[in-house]
């Protein structure tokens, strides 16, 4: 009898003999190797993307249902035209819980309005980017 090259599973002949041994081991290797496809994946960051219209409150809670590890933020549409005539699309990265503009909070990010950050402009339409 034959095994396969990756996880050694039976490979039978006309002229094998069947045993229900080598099922139930190759059964067992198959169950091992997809628990820990599953438990891998389970560690895996999960990535959330979405978008919102800013209200212009002074705050505002963007809920994920969890902490992220990082969000980035960027405002549809803005754009910062620099000294070499190229153009740079602008937005807010936040690794931590002390940003002006986007902060992490428990639930989520919580963005803001303010003189000098543009996170939560009233009508403007934002595209956000968490890592969690």
């Amino acid at each position: 009898m034959t095994k396969t090259t990756n996880y050694q599973l039976n490979q039978w002949a006309k002229s094998d003999r069947i045993r229900m041994d080598d099922f139930n081991a190759d059964n067992a290797k198959i169950d091992a190797a997809l628990k820990e496809v599953a438990d891998n994946a389970a560690q895996a960051p999960k990535i959330h993307f979405g978008s919102y219209t800013g209200d212009g409150a002074s705050s505002r809670v963007i809920s994920l249902g969890t902490t992220p590890k990082a969000v980035l933020v960027f405002m549809n549409g803005y754009r910062i035209a620099s000294g070499d005539g190229n153009t740079r699309y602008g937005g807010f990265a936040v690794t931590g819980r002390d940003a002006e503009a986007v902060r992490i909070c428990e639930d989520g990010f919580t963005i803001y309005a303010g003189s000098s950050y543009f996170s939560n402009m009233s009508g403007s339409v934002y595209t956000y980017l968490a890592i969690c």
